[in-house]
């Protein structure tokens, strides 16, 4: 699911601006410590299939969080802004996957380290999926 979120943040114009046009600057989980800013950070949180009881599920609900990181905190908003445009009411499929995402949540904040700022954005992300009968 982070491999389908990244490929839509690096096809994404908006995006791609704010992080100087360098897939390099997408991180998968979590942010190295040598890595320089702006960059963002793509990560899951919560997977929430919906079981049946002859079924498994057809539709998993997954979380994922994207921290977009900057130098000041203007440009960190206005990062997880252009993320949030292309994300939230997204509707495709992306690596054969179905999706159906919307937005949940917002934070800001920053880091001790190194004095960076940080804006999470929170996602749900609805994924379709062929469900397997039980086995006998």
């Amino acid at each position: 699911m982070i491999g389908e979120i990244i490929d839509i943040l690096e096809a994404e114009s908006s995006v791609m601006f704010y992080l100087n046009n360098d897939t390099a600057n997408i991180h998968a989980i979590q942010r190295r410590q040598e890595t320089s800013v702006p960059c963002v950070v793509v990560d899951l949180t919560d997977f929430q299939p919906q079981e049946t009881k002859s079924h498994s599920s057809f539709l998993d609900f997954v979380t994922i969080q994207i921290a977009a990181y900057a130098d000041n905190p203007k440009d960190s908003f206005d990062m997880s802004m252009a993320i949030r445009d292309e994300l939230d009411k997204y509707i495709g499929t992306v690596n054969g996957k179905s999706l159906d995402i919307r937005f949940e949540d917002l934070d800001i904040g920053i880091v001790a380290e190194d004095e960076s700022f940080v804006t999470v954005t929170t996602f749900v992300v609805t994924q379709e999926r062929t469900g397997q009968a039980a086995h006998t």
